[in-house]
C-alpha cells in the first residue's frame, strides 16, 4: 500500500472570513455603481426624450431571463437530487445571481451608450454587450474569490502543520534494524526481502490518544518506506496504546515484515529508510480530530 501522509485541515479563519465576503461585497459594489450610472444617465436625458422612463429596461429583462433559464434548470435538477429541502432557495438564488447581473449590465450599456432611436438591432447589440459585460464582472469576482480562498487554504495547511508539530513535540520514535534478509540486486539497489525492526516509541509529555481500531478505520498507524520510494503500513498489531500516553512512556515493539511478495517489492532496497507514526487524538472544539505525527530515519545496510 502506498503511503499518503497528507492530513486534511480547515482553512485559516481570518482568510476564510475574507473569502466569504468577496462575493457579497463585490456584487454589492457592482449594484451600487450600476445604479449610480443608470441614475446619472437618467438625469442627463432631455425632458422631452422619447426613450422611455428607463431606456433598455425591456431588453435588460429579456436578456436576464433568457440567460438565467438554463442556469435555473440545471440548479433545480441537481438540487432536487442532492438537497431537495433547499430547492426553492437555491432556484431563487440561481435566478437572482444570473438574471440580476445580466439585466444591470445591459442597463449600464444603455446608460453609457444611449440610443438615438429605438431599433431591434440596437437593442440586440446592447443586450449582447451587456451579457459579455456581466460574464466579465462575474469572472473577475470569481477569480478574486479563488485567489483569496486558495491563500486561505495554504495558510490553513501551514498553520495545521505547525500545530501538529507542536502537539507532537513530546513524541519520538526510534527504529533499529534487527535483521534484514537481502536478495538480488536490481536497478533500484539490493532488494530487501524481509525486515525485522525494533520500533521504540517515547513520550516526554502526556498525550491524549484515541486508539480507535476496526476493519474500516485505524486511529493509529506506522508506515515505513524507502526514503525515495513508496511506503507500506506495518502489518503487525503494533499498538494497543493507552488512551492517555503518560510522560516518560518508553516502549519497544518488534516488527517483522516480509517484503518479497509486496506489490512494490522491487522498490524496497537497502539504503536510507523512513518511519512515520500517525496517532489520532480527540476531537477539537470545531469537531476536527487532533493528529500527532512523528518521523524518523534509519538505514537498512547492505551487509549484516
Amino acid at each position: 500500500m502506498v503511503a499518503d501522509f497528507l492530513v486534511g485541515v480547515p482553512v485559516a479563519d481570518e482568510l476564510h472570513f475574507v473569502a466569504d465576503l468577496v462575493w457579497p461585497v463585490a456584487l454589492g459594489a457592482f449594484v451600487i455603481v450600476s445604479l449610480g450610472l443608470i441614475a446619472s444617465s437618467a438625469r442627463r436625458r432631455p425632458a422631452a426624450s422619447t426613450a422611455g422612463v428607463l431606456p433598455g429596461l425591456v431588453p435588460a429583462l429579456v436578456a436576464g431571463v433568457l440567460i438565467s433559464v438554463p442556469i435555473v434548470l440545471l440548479t433545480a435538477f441537481f438540487a432536487s437530487y442532492y438537497s431537495p429541502d433547499d430547492l426553492p432557495q437555491q432556484v431563487l438564488s440561481a435566478f437572482l445571481l444570473s438574471a440580476g447581473p445580466v439585466a444591470l449590465s445591459v442597463l449600464d450599456v444603455y446608460a453609457i451608450w444611449p440610443p438615438l432611436r429605438r431599433t431591434v438591432g440596437g437593442a440586440i447589440a446592447r443586450a449582447s454587450i451587456g451579457v459579455v459585460l456581466s460574464v466579465a464582472v462575474l469572472g473577475v469576482i470569481s477569480h478574486a474569490f479563488s485567489i483569496v480562498n486558495s491563500a486561505a487554504a495554504d495558510e490553513g495547511i501551514v498553520a495545521e502543520r505547525l500545530a501538529v508539530e507542536a502537539r507532537s513535540a513530546g513524541l519520538s520514535i526510534h527504529v533499529e534494524v534487527v535483521n534484514a534478509e537481502l536478495g538480488e540486486t536490481n536497478a533500484n539497489g539490493r532488494l530487501v526481502s524481509h525486515l525485522t525492526l525494533d520500533i521504540t516509541l517515547r513520550s516526554t509529555t502526556q498525550i491524549q490518544n484515541s486508539p480507535l481500531t476496526d476493519e474500516d478505520f485505524i486511529g493509529e498507524s506506522v508506515w515505513i518506506k524507502r526514503a525515495d520510494s513508496f511506503g507500506l503500513q506495518v502489518t503487525k498489531d503494533f499498538f494497543g496504546l493507552p488512551a492517555d500516553i503518560p510522560a516518560g512512556f518508553d516502549e519497544t515493539y518488534r516488527v517483522d515484515e516480509a517484503l518479497s511478495k509486496m506489490e512494490l517489492a522491487e522498490y524496497y532496497t537497502t539504503g536510507p529508510w523512513e518511519a512515520n507514526l500517525n496517532l489520532m487524538g480527540p476531537l477539537d472544539e470545531e469537531g476536527f480530530p487532533i493528529f500527532y505525527e512523528v518521523r524518523t530515519v534509519f538505514t537498512v545496510p547492505e551487509a549484516p
